[in-house]
C-alpha cells in the first residue's frame, strides 16, 4: 500500500456557507471594499453569521470566513481592504441569490455556485475531490456528481491519523497531522457533505466510512423511486419474507444510485406507515449500533447509518412480505 505525499494548502475550516453568502452580500454593498475590522463589526452587528449556540462569532471564526472567501476567489484584497471579485461568474451568480434568512440554508442555485468555486480551488481538488475523480484533471460540478467514484476513510487502530482511499490499486492519502485532519476531514469533507450536498456517506459494519457523490438529477432522489427499489429487492420464490440489512440498502439504494440517505430513510418510513402488515422493522440497541465507536463524533457517524422509527428506536434490518410486491 503506497501513500501519496501531501503538500501545503490546508487552510479549510468548518464554516457556514449561508453565513459566507451573507458576508458576500455585505461586501457587495461596499464597492470600495472594507477593512477586516470594519467587516467584522458589520457582520457581528447585523447577525449575518451566528454560531450553533446563536452567539456572535469569534475573531478566529471571522478570519476563517474571510480566508475561505479569499481562497475561493470570491473576494480579493486591495490596499488592505476586502472587495467582491465581481469578475468571477460564480460570484455574480451568488449575488443574484437572496441573502439567506436566519436558520435557512442555501438555495440549490447558491449551493451549485459555491460548489463550482470549491471544485476550482487547487487545494480542495488536490487533497480531497481528485480522489473521487481518478485520471481526470478538470471537471465541473455536474461531472463530479455523475461520474465520481466512491472513497473510503478510516482510522487505523494503533496508527496515527486517517487514511483516505478510492480502491486498493490507487494511492492512499494519510492525514497524519492535526492540521491535515482539521482541513480535510472536518473542513472540506464537511463542506461537501453538509453545506454543498455534493456527497453523502455511511458507515459500513463499523469499520470504514464510505463517501459517495450525489446525483444532480432530482428523479434519482425521488421518494417513489426509492420505494420501488426496496420493493424490487431480489428474493427467493420459496421465502414468504425477505430480510434486508440497512447496509445493503445504503449500498444499493444510496451509494449505487447516488441518492442521499434521507431519501432512503423516508422511503422506509413511508412503507412502515402505509404497509405495516407487510413490512417489519428489526430493532437493534443504541449500544450495539455504536459498538465500535471510540468517540462521540464516531458514535454519531455510526448511528447515522441506522434508520430510526417514529419512537426513535434504531433499525438495523427490514423484512418485506412477498405480497407487498404482488408476487
Amino acid at each position: 500500500m503506497r501513500h501519496e505525499p501531501l503538500s501545503g494548502g490546508f487552510w479549510m475550516r468548518r464554516v457556514s456557507f449561508a453565513g459566507l453568502l451573507r458576508i458576500l452580500h455585505i461586501l457587495a454593498d461596499h464597492p470600495s471594499g472594507m477593512r477586516a475590522t470594519d467587516l467584522n463589526e458589520a457582520v457581528t452587528q447585523s447577525g449575518a453569521y451566528l454560531t450553533k449556540s446563536a452567539s456572535p462569532p469569534s475573531k478566529t471564526t471571522l478570519y476563517h470566513c474571510r480566508n475561505t472567501l479569499f481562497q475561493l476567489h470570491a473576494v480579493q484584497r486591495r490596499d488592505q481592504r476586502y472587495v467582491v471579485n465581481s469578475q468571477n461568474p460564480g460570484v455574480r451568480a451568488l449575488l443574484q441569490e437572496p441573502m439567506p434568512l436566519e436558520d435557512h440554508g442555501l438555495t440549490p442555485a447558491a449551493r451549485e455556485a459555491f460548489a463550482a468555486l470549491v471544485l476550482a480551488n487547487p487545494d480542495c481538488k488536490r487533497h480531497f475531490f481528485d480522489l473521487f475523480m481518478p485520471d481526470c484533471q478538470d471537471y465541473t460540478v455536474t461531472q463530479f456528481r455523475r461520474t465520481a467514484a466512491s472513497v473510503t476513510w478510516r482510522r487505523v487502530r494503533g496508527q496515527q491519523g486517517v487514511l483516505l482511499a478510492r480502491s486498493e490499486d490507487r494511492p492512499v492519502f494519510r492525514l497524519s497531522s492535526p492540521s491535515h485532519i482539521r482541513s480535510i476531514l472536518y473542513g472540506v469533507r464537511y463542506w461537501a457533505r453538509d453545506e454543498l450536498r455534493l456527497i453523502d456517506e455511511y458507515t459500513k459494519a463499523g469499520l470504514e466510512i464510505i463517501m459517495y457523490a450525489l446525483s444532480p438529477a432530482p428523479d434519482d432522489q425521488d421518494l417513489n423511486a426509492a420505494v420501488q427499489d426496496i420493493l424490487s429487492w431480489p428474493r427467493s420464490e420459496d421465502d414468504e419474507w425477505t430480510t434486508i440489512s440497512l447496509w445493503e440498502l445504503l449500498e444499493c439504494c444510496c451509494q449505487a444510485r447516488r441518492r442521499p440517505r434521507e431519501t432512503l430513510f423516508a422511503a422506509i418510513a413511508w412503507l412502515a406507515e402505509n404497509h405495516a402488515d407487510h413490512m417489519m422493522l428489526i430493532l437493534t440497541s443504541r449500544s450495539f449500533a455504536a459498538l465500535t465507536a471510540r468517540s462521540r463524533q464516531r458514535e454519531e457517524l455510526e448511528l447515522g447509518s441506522y434508520f430510526r422509527d417514529n419512537q426513535g428506536r434504531y433499525i438495523s434490518h427490514i423484512r418485506i412480505h412477498r405480497d407487498l410486491t404482488g408476487e
